[in-house]
């Protein structure tokens, strides 16, 4: 039979992976507004989406810990419908609201995009992404599209938002409005949450930890008193 001590170590951790799983494994996703890019060299970019989550997938977490930073994958596809070959970086970053940017790991040099290559064909293929280490409580986090202005010849900076509310669905076009007896209520739009606002969720698995194992001790007190 297992002892009770055992079991009671057993129930410890089974509470603390029932809570800690939930508040570490979740992603979220996110899309940019504007989704649809152009460079004045004629390139099209289709941002697909952002997700961020707590597991890097090129990141060392030893040098980048999840209690410390989130980490954002951008999908994105990049077609050339023109008739010539093109050279071209897609050069996106992100930043927040203390103005601090945020740059990918990934060392990415120009790259030759072929003719032709239109967007909605390029939308077949699966996307290119990159990822991008970002802090955990940082707020108002938006993307960077670094380009050139090939008419100034200067770089310009666009931002880009992003929304929980997927391009595809603003997409559509809205019904004709009909008169009614009764005006329809437009329901209130919900805050979106910036990501990464909860600096305190790092202390969650020690305060659940310690939680689990003191209710775990009373148990076997109790049960060492009979």
């Amino acid at each position: 039979m297992v002892s009770m001590k055992l079991r009671i170590m057993i129930i410890a951790a089974l509470m603390t992976l029932l809570f800690i799983a939930p508040a570490y494994a979740a992603e979220k996703i996110y899309y940019a507004e504007p989704a649809r890019l152009v460079d004045d060299t004629g390139i099209e970019i289709q941002i697909k989406d952002i997700k961020v989550s707590d597991t890097p997938t090129g990141y060392s977490t030893f040098n980048y810990p999840p209690t410390q930073y989130q980490f954002y994958t951008v999908s994105y596809w990049i077609a050339n419908p023109t008739d010539e070959q093109i050279r071209y970086q897609f050069r996106i970053n992100f930043a927040d609201d203390k103005g601090r940017i945020y740059t990918s790991e990934e060392y990415n040099l120009a790259g030759n995009v072929g003719p032709n290559k239109k967007l909605l064909d390029m939308m077949q293929y699966p996307p290119t992404q990159k990822e991008f280490a970002v802090y955990r409580n940082a707020t108002g986090v938006h993307l960077r599209w670094e380009h050139i202005d090939r008419y100034l010849n200067v770089i310009v900076v666009t931002n880009i938002t992003l929304t929980e509310e997927s391009p595809t669905a603003t997409a559509m076009p809205s019904p004709t409005a009909t008169p009614a007896p009764t005006a329809t209520p437009v329901a209130t739009p919900v805050p979106t949450e910036a990501p990464g606002s909860q600096p305190c969720l790092s202390f969650l698995p020690m305060a659940l930890i310690a939680g689990g194992f003191g209710a775990a001790g009373l148990i076997y007190s109790r049960s060492g008193r009979r």
